[in-house]
């Protein structure tokens, strides 16, 4: 049966009154040793002894003790103590680490270890053709001896609760928790309740223990990095040292756990328009700041802060900051008689993701006269008669060429919208830039029935310059008779009324 088994096998002759008696006497012991199967120390004897059967053999059971003591099948069964028979052979299973065993730790170059020890007792009863009951009872020491043994660590961590929760184990009595070193700092076990960290102790049924940590995802010692689709990747890095008693030998064990959580609040933006331009809140949401944030395709630093004349204002959760109207960033959308629409966007572009949110504002600011230049070649013009004497009428003022009017009109003002290249524009060079020059005028049907003295020429030059050679760039004018305008202004009518005899100042730039 492949299992060896020494045998003794005495005759003993003595005289008893005149007659000689001799009594055979045998004794058989296996002789393998203990051997670990997965997580179960295991030893093997043969159901038979040749030896000591006298055929047929009736098996009548086996029973396991420790220490000369026997279990009953229920403390056993607790336990995980197991009696196999496979083939003629007898397997008495028991789990390393046993109750009624003794486990012994050791550390060698920081390898953990244990070495396991159980004084193991079992008694085999069987019928053969000669008694109808035979006991053999043994008594067997079986030793493993440092067996390399990485300590268990049982990660019970539940994402929705927001805590990591740790069980390294299982240790034998004479193994301690000394510290733990979490974020690069070591933390005793008295300090670690007031850091926040929860530790504690946890016994096991079988006489080992081992040991819980508890850590908040949001706490300081936790990393955190940002996945993308509002994902979170919490990572606590951990170092548990303990004492080896009697010898007082250190061990270090090192874990590293993860947790992936869709919890991330992005950054948001809130925008309103503002007598001065567009004011933006930027919400950081709740993780670290490793975003970029652009405006109107112009990464936000403090170079365009001063070039666009921007306010900022940092507060602890959100940065607001207002983009002045004409400032870079801020996008032309249209012009036409109830003002000049504008729009102002910011991107936010996560560092490592590359992901990014857009949000776009758009405002319409009244403006009386404005000129825009585009870069298509397109020249939009809004006029303002309000302030002129005698009153103009709006619907009878056109471009150089008579047939270009204007595309609406109101009471007080005319929208022109034509090409440079159209509409009798004129061009001038001018060193290395192209001038486009046009001009508005009042030209009624009727004038030439009329005294010119009535209705004078009423002339309003326009144009708009761009590189001889190179690309054409957006251009927004204010007539140079009228201050910058900050913000959307109100009615002209307060201002000096303009005589019709005059030409009023061409929109150039100064």
């Amino acid at each position: 049966m492949g299992i060896d088994v020494e045998v003794v096998t005495a005759m003993v002759l003595y005289k008893h009154q005149w007659m000689i008696l001799k009594v055979d006497t045998s004794v058989a012991c296996p002789t393998r040793k203990a051997r670990l199967e997965g997580s179960h120390v295991v030893w093997s004897f043969p159901q038979v002894f040749s030896a000591l059967v006298q055929p047929p053999f009736g098996n009548r059971g086996v029973r396991v003790g420790i220490e000369n003591h026997f279990l009953s099948d229920c403390l056993a069964n607790q336990r995980g103590y197991q009696v196999l028979e496979r083939g003629g052979t007898v397997e008495i299973q028991v789990p390393f680490g046993a109750e009624g065993g003794l486990l012994k730790s050791h550390v060698n170059n920081n390898q953990y270890s244990q070495s396991y020890f159980i004084d193991l007792f079992y008694l085999h009863q069987w019928q053969d053709a000669q008694w109808t009951l035979t006991q053999q009872r043994t008594f067997r020491p079986l030793y493993l001896v440092q067996l390399p043994r990485t300590p268990v660590l049982i990660n019970n961590t539940v994402p929705a609760e927001g805590v990591f929760s740790l069980i390294l184990g299982a240790f034998p009595h004479d193994v301690s928790l000394v510290n733990i070193t979490v974020g690069g700092h070591p933390v005793a076990w008295v300090e670690a309740d007031g850091l926040g960290l929860k530790l504690s102790h946890v016994p096991f049924p079988n006489g080992t223990h081992g040991y819980l940590l508890e850590v908040p995802f949001p706490h300081p010692v936790v990393s955190q990095k940002y996945l993308g689709d509002q994902y979170r990747k919490y990572t606590l890095s951990v170092v548990f040292s303990f004492i080896i008693s009697p010898q007082a030998q250190l061990y270090h064990h090192t874990a590293t756990v993860e947790s992936d959580v869709q919890d991330v609040v992005l950054p948001s933006v809130e925008a309103r328009c503002t007598q001065r331009g567009v004011q933006l809140l930027l919400h950081y949401g709740n993780i670290d700041w490793q975003w970029e944030v652009y405006v109107g395709g112009l990464r936000l630093d403090w170079e365009l802060v001063e070039l666009g004349g921007y306010t900022v204002s940092a507060q602890v959760d959100h940065l607001s900051m207002e983009v002045p109207l004409y400032s870079p960033g801020m996008t032309y959308e249209g012009l036409g008689l109830q003002g000049l629409a504008v729009s102002v966007q910011m991107t936010i572009k996560h560092k490592d993701t590359g992901e990014e949110q857009i949000h776009t504002h758009q405002c319409v600011f009244p403006v009386r006269e404005l000129l825009v230049c585009l870069p298509d070649g397109e020249m939009v013009v809004l006029i303002d008669m309000s302030s002129v004497v005698p009153p103009v009428d709006p619907k009878w003022v056109t471009l150089l060429d008579p047939a270009c009017g204007p595309l609406f009109t109101d009471g007080t003002q005319a929208l022109f919208s034509f090409n440079v290249d159209s509409c009798g524009t004129m061009k001038v060079l001018e060193g290395d830039l192209l001038e486009y020059r046009n001009e508005v005028r009042y030209s009624p049907a009727f004038l030439s029935q009329l005294q010119s003295s009535h209705y004078p020429k009423f002339r309003i030059p326009v144009g708009c310059v761009h590189p001889a050679n190179g690309t054409r760039t957006l251009g927004i004018y204010q007539p140079h008779s009228l201050p910058p305008l900050p913000h959307a202004s109100h009615s002209r009518k307060s201002r000096t009324p303009r005589s019709a005899r005059a030409r009023k100042r061409p929109f150039w730039i100064g």
